[in-house]
């Protein structure tokens, strides 16, 4: 495609320049043919001083790691010559921009209004957590009354790795799978709350090991994840530092700014007094991603005892694992942790108020919900209480196509259309998720869908016109368009991965559990979020992240 452009630039200028030199008497040609020389000379000019530039920049970004320390650019930009800034939102910060990575336009983005719906029932889950025993150690029973923070079962390995409840209510069920492993503790809503008093105190005031005695009581220690291996840390366990970050990049992901700011002035309290206790666990300042293709909310980047870091870019920008590549890459050896900003209301609110409070404020995406907005629930909570008469309004009319739209099934994901949770109708939401994505199931035959021209959808091709307009959103089901193939080398993954990895080499190494391949290719840095853009664009149709995991898992095991 780009060689079709210059070459059709190419014979335009010819054509240009010479038909008058073939026409014109000889001064007038003489004029042309000198002026289009200085022309050339001048582009050649042009053309090496970029690329100079571009060079000195590349080599001299290795001497330094900070963008103050480093000499001056060979072409001197405007903040150089004039004083301007170029970035308004980040001032004078050093901004990661990201090239790499692709941006999924859906259609249903959550409208920007709150709702309060009626929650029924409510499940806290073992599985929502990676390396937990199947058959926890359970501390109540079917029948029993509980109150908001009670536990409900612990690790039977690690048996201060407490799980409370995040509604008052009875336990009505306790939900068990294969080998009786316990799948779901579900729990009642009362209609009027009580809680567990943990009690109240400022953590700055608190040693290290009453802070972390406080998040383990009150069941807000398993909301940490632990890289590498994504899992929830031991207490005995020092993190080397403590990321959060502030945006999310992801298909419909709901905007922190938003959230907060629905919250206010109490949000920005929690949020600071969270940021107080994290700093009592890490040996240096939480670390804080913010996004600098917006201003960020004030409790962001007016945030104390913080360093903050600036991003710009498409998805996956916002995750976690891509900025940390960027600004700490993870070794073998290191632990750190992360959280999302919700989280860190939450603890901020506990220390402010003695009381868990885990309601969190969900999108509510997907263009099959005629009612799409922010709803403020408790963790856990059912699915179908969420979702119930939002889905769109074709449903109830009695129009020529109702029969067949009647027809249509839809998924249910908690979390993102590209690394959340499928369930069903009568599940629950993820403990951690603040996102609910409803898609049409791509289960009809489109015959000759790979030949003919098709319905306009999200593709990373550009044999797809859509496409190319970036101001286009689409209408997306779950049909994958293809089985499993061949796992050739496509450079795919790597076009829309921003990090110095081989995610398709990273993935054959753990096909063949080469242990030392593995660790070699990056293997630490990276989660299943990081790569799962990679399985959406993937022509293989290799499950990317099923494999990453296995990948993990092998490396613990071996550890």
């Amino acid at each position: 495609m780009k060689r079709t452009i210059r070459n059709t630039l190419t014979l335009v200028w010819f054509n240009l320049v010479a038909t008058p030199i073939f026409a014109a008497d000889d001064s007038v040609s003489n004029v042309i043919v000198f002026s289009s020389l200085a022309f050339v000379i001048v582009l050649l000019v042009f053309l090496a001083l970029i690329m100079g530039d571009q060079s000195i920049r590349i080599s001299r970004s290795t001497l330094a790691k900070d963008e103050q320390d480093l000499p001056p650019s060979f072409i001197p930009s405007k903040k150089e010559i004039f004083g301007i800034n170029d970035d308004p939102i980040a001032g004078d910060a050093k901004v990661h921009t990201l090239a790499r990575g692709h941006e999924i336009k859906l259609d249903g983005r959550a409208d920007v209004t709150l709702q309060h719906p009626e929650i029924n029932l409510v499940s806290v889950r073992p599985t929502d957590y990676i390396g937990m025993q199947p058959i926890p150690k359970m501390l109540v029973a079917e029948g029993d009354s509980v109150k908001i923070g009670q536990k409900l079962f612990h690790d039977r390995k690690r048996d201060s790795f407490f799980f409370t409840s995040p509604v008052a209510g009875k336990v009505k069920e306790i939900r068990r799978g294969a080998k009786r492993a316990i799948t779901d503790v579900i729990i009642e809503v009362s209609k009027r709350n009580s809680y567990v008093d943990f009690g109240s105190g400022d953590p700055k005031s608190m040693d290290r090991e009453g802070v972390v005695e406080k998040l383990i009581e009150s069941g807000l220690w398993v909301n940490f994840i632990e890289r590498p291996f994504g899992i929830v840390p031991d207490r005995s366990t020092q993190p080397d530092s403590i990321y959060i970050s502030t945006f999310d990049t992801a298909p419909l992901a709901p905007d922190y700014n938003q959230i907060i700011a629905w919250q206010g002035k109490d949000g920005e309290t929690h949020f600071q007094k969270g940021l107080d206790a994290l700093n009592v666990l890490s040996p240096e300042q939480v670390h804080l991603g913010l996004n600098a293709s917006e201003q960020p909310h004030a409790a962001f980047t007016e945030a104390d005892n913080a360093t903050k870091h600036w991003f710009r870019g498409i998805h996956p920008a916002g995750n976690p694992g891509v900025q940390l590549h960027h600004v700490r890459p993870i070794g073998p050896n290191d632990k750190v942790w992360t959280l999302r900003p919700d989280d860190v209301i939450m603890i901020g609110r506990l220390f402010e108020t003695g009381k868990l409070q885990a309601k969190r404020i969900v999108a509510l995406t997907g263009d099959c919900l005629s009612d799409k907005a922010y709803i403020e629930v408790p963790s856990g909570s059912a699915i179908g209480d969420i979702v119930k008469e939002r889905f769109d309004t074709f449903m109830k009319t009695d129009d020529r196509d109702a029969e067949e739209k009647a027809e249509t099934s839809y998924r249910m994901v908690s979390g993102n259309v590209l690394s959340g949770l499928q369930i069903e109708g009568e599940g629950f939401l993820r403990n951690s998720d603040a996102h609910v994505t409803v898609l049409e199931e791509g289960d009809k035959h489109e015959m000759f869908g790979w030949l003919l021209p098709s319905y306009p959808r999200p593709s990373i091709n550009p044999t797809i016109p859509w496409s190319l307009f970036s101001f286009m959103t689409f209408k997306a089901n779950t049909n994958t368009h293809g089985e499993k193939r061949a796992f050739v080398v496509s450079g795919q993954y790597e076009s829309v991965t921003p990090m110095d990895l081989y995610p398709q080499h990273l993935l054959k190494s753990i096909l063949a559990e080469d242990f030392e391949n593995i660790e070699g290719l990056g293997i630490y840095e990276v989660l299943e979020e990081d790569l799962a853009l990679c399985e959406f664009v993937c022509t293989s149709k290799q499950p990317v992240q099923e494999t990453l995991r296995k990948g993990l898992n092998f490396i613990m095991s071996q550890r």
